[in-house]
């Protein structure tokens, strides 16, 4: 809707005594040069229905500024990854777990963090105001007309404090194959060589291994027999004399690896695996007593387990569990870990929760005299820095002895990938945090890449940044097709004009509205009767029905001849041999004896097969296969499904009731639907209402 006349109609219903207004749209939290941003943006001009209010009120501040402007009352916002954090309960949280595995976290949030609902009421009764909830908001960003308490990370570009900066460029000398990859390792192989291995590429898990060379600004293949198997979300951890150690990672998200590998500059060979298979875990090197090891701490399992265990490892004993001290760090993935041995202490910070809501926090941690690990607080984080070490998926990069880069990752709250909060220097020893303001050669402004899915290598005081990309699901991908390098011997303080200031929070009201109370019977919903519609109802009274968008069944009404005649002998004559169909189709086994098909683990096949012998499939008495059959036109990237059109033999078998005619005025397919029986089919909810029409046999509707 063009923006003008969206903006009257807000105003033309604010009206209204008591009107309210739900709203779900997109918004630009960190611009339209978000990689996210520019694929939704990109995607949505494709298909000729560009955003037309995005532009000018592209965040939630302008969102409940517009509404309140035009009349509206009170005015909630938040987008959609603070209502998975704050509104979806753990148990909610572990039954979409449940249903299916899921570890495209990156992809989630930021989607999150494009869309936002947004409600809003004509008045306020009593005073109150609508504020979602009660409770202390943590993850995602919430506005109201009341409250703002999402960070102001423009004003980051304005400190009065001195604040560190770095130039940063950004070169393509990748060779074919190798521009499109996320969520790999690098590691140091000795000084100005690194090696990356793995990851994600356009189609598949790859298992092919590079080598960089900085001097010559190199890149060339590694192939090696053995080798590990395709992986992702692994680790590589430098051990010394051009070894590095790759340690689990995963395939599917059902399967996390055990094994590791180690590297020797040339061959791989592989080495005590682990106790259980682990991905998106933290790992760092460590000497003790002359010998190399690594430390993995964190991380994901089989079975939607989360650690918040050590485990050890060394060449001459494998791995062993390091026991905490007091209660170990709350379990989480895609953490951020780091060893400093001048000192004797590390750092871990950040990460997913088990409930997917990114960490906030910092901590110590070292051995004692026993072996054992102790934990401590960093000192208290002002709200600045909190906001800023809500990252999951970044890395924590030693640049001194006792001096770190924290780089890259999902952040918290969406922010420009130029922000000076996307580089975070840490200086472990007094405890400081200061923003990274990196600076681009005019020529490349517009080539700055992902920082999600990366991996980074510290060589010769410079920053490698490998691969990244983001996939906004639908809508398509955005990849790095470059390559970072952050010139560190440049760091040096600049005077910015102001400092990050803390969000202003207005005056709480003494009472607010609850939406969460409001809708608690959400949480354990009560059975609905279903209202039946018989012939007796007038077309009229039928369609104000459907307007109210709930489910209905009609009951006793007739649509053809197709009821009484359809029959598989009817149907195979009807066909005859000629007729060609794909369906889906899954034959027990040894290892599927138990006969389902699954719509969300696919484990069926598409298979293209004479529509009689469908037939004589989907009807058999003691079925040794499933088949389920969705038509499709002739053409489907062309033109839908049309019953009609696409089967002639039997079309003037079936008609639409006379009641339900006003169907045809904006049909858009009509798929003709056959399956075996206990064959659940997936139908879907959208835009356009759906009519099934049942013909033969029984189905139950859930």
């Amino acid at each position: 809707m063009p923006v003008e006349d969206a903006d009257s109609l807000i105003k033309w219903a604010a009206q209204f005594p008591g009107a309210k207004f739900a709203l779900i749209e997109q918004i630009l939290p960190a611009s339209e040069k978000h990689p996210f941003a520019k694929t939704m943006l990109s995607h949505f001009r494709k298909i000729q229905s560009a955003l037309q209010n995005i532009g000018k009120y592209p965040s939630l501040t302008s969102q409940v500024k517009r509404f309140y402007t035009y009349g509206w009352g009170s005015v909630v916002a938040c987008d959609f990854y603070g209502a998975w954090c704050n509104l979806v309960s753990t148990e909610q949280k572990s039954f979409v777990e449940s249903v299916e595995p899921f570890d495209e976290w990156e992809d989630f949030v930021s989607f999150g963090q494009h869309y936002f609902f947004l409600y809003a009421s004509s008045r306020v009764p009593d005073g109150k105001h609508m504020s979602l909830s009660t409770r202390e908001w943590l993850g995602g960003s919430r506005i109201t007309t009341q409250e703002i308490v999402k960070p102001d990370v423009k004003s980051l570009q304005n400190s009065q404090v001195p604040t560190l900066t770095a130039s940063l460029e950004y070169r393509k000398y990748w060779q074919p194959g190798f521009d499109r990859r996320k969520f790999g390792a690098a590691a140091k192989l000795s000084d100005g060589v690194a090696i990356y291995y793995g990851g994600m590429d356009t189609k598949s898990r790859s298992s092919t291994a590079y080598i960089f060379d900085e001097t010559h600004m190199k890149v060339s293949r590694i192939d090696s027999n053995p080798q590990p198997a395709p992986r992702m979300c692994h680790t590589l951890t430098h051990v010394g004399n051009r070894r590095v150690l790759l340690v689990g990672g995963r395939g599917n998200p059902k399967s996390a690896l055990a094994d590791c590998w180690l590297f020797n500059g040339s061959v791989w060979a592989r080495v005590q695996d682990l106790p259980n298979g682990r991905y998106r875990h933290s790992a760092t090197h460590i000497s003790i007593k002359g010998e190399d090891r690594v430390l993995v701490f964190g991380g994901r399992g089989n079975g939607n387990e989360i650690y918040n265990t050590w485990v050890i490892w060394s060449e001459s004993s494998g791995w062993s569990e390091v026991t905490s001290i007091r209660a170990p760090p709350i379990s989480r993935f895609s953490a951020s870990l780091s060893w400093f041995p001048t000192i004797a202490t590390g750092v871990l910070t950040g990460g997913f929760s088990r409930d997917g809501n990114i960490i906030s926090d910092i901590l110590f941690w070292s051995f004692n005299s026993s072996g054992s690990i102790e934990h401590q607080q960093w000192r208290p984080l002002s709200e600045f820095e909190s906001s800023f070490l809500c990252r999951a998926g970044a890395q924590l990069i030693p640049i001194g002895s006792t001096k770190a880069l924290l780089v890259g990752g999902m952040l918290g709250h969406c922010v420009p990938t130029d922000s000076p909060g996307t580089f975070l220097c840490l200086d472990i020893s007094n405890q400081t945090i200061e923003p990274l303001y990196t600076i681009l050669p005019g020529k490349e402004q517009d080539m700055r890449p992902v920082l999600m899915g990366c991996a980074y290598v510290w060589l010769n005081n410079r920053l490698h940044i490998f691969g990244g990309g983001i996939t906004a699901f639908s809508m398509g991908s955005f990849w790095s097709l470059c390559t970072g390098i952050l010139e560190i011997d440049q760091l040096r303080p600049v005077e910015l004009s102001s400092r990050p200031k803390k969000p202003q929070l207005q005056p709480a009201p003494s009472q607010s509205i609850n939406l969460a109370d409001m809708y608690s019977e959400l949480d354990s919903p009560k059975p609905t009767p279903v209202e039946i519609y018989t012939l007796a109802r007038n077309p009229i009274e039928i369609q104000s029905a459907i307007c109210r968008r709930v489910p209905l069944l009609f009951d006793n009404l007739s649509f053809g001849e197709c009821i009484r005649v359809w029959s598989p002998e009817y149907l195979k004559a009807a066909f005859g041999e000629s007729r060609e169909v794909i369906v889906h189709r899954v034959t027990s086994s040894d290892q599927n004896q138990l006969l389902h098909l699954n719509f969300n683990s696919k484990n069926f096949k598409y298979q293209q097969m004479n529509l009689s012998t469908f037939i004589d499939l989907a009807f058999a008495d003691k079925p040794t296969t499933l088949c389920y059959l969705r038509s499709i036109s002739q053409k489907p990237t062309k033109h839908p499904s049309l019953f009609h059109r696409d089967f002639p033999e039997i079309s003037t078998d079936f008609h639409i009731p006379d009641e339900l005619l006003f169907i045809k005025d904006s049909l858009h397919s009509s798929p003709l639907r056959i399956s075996s029986p206990g064959v659940g089919i997936w139908l879907h909810y959208d835009v356009c209402a759906n009519f099934l029409f049942h013909i033969k046999g029984e189905k139950r509707l859930l």
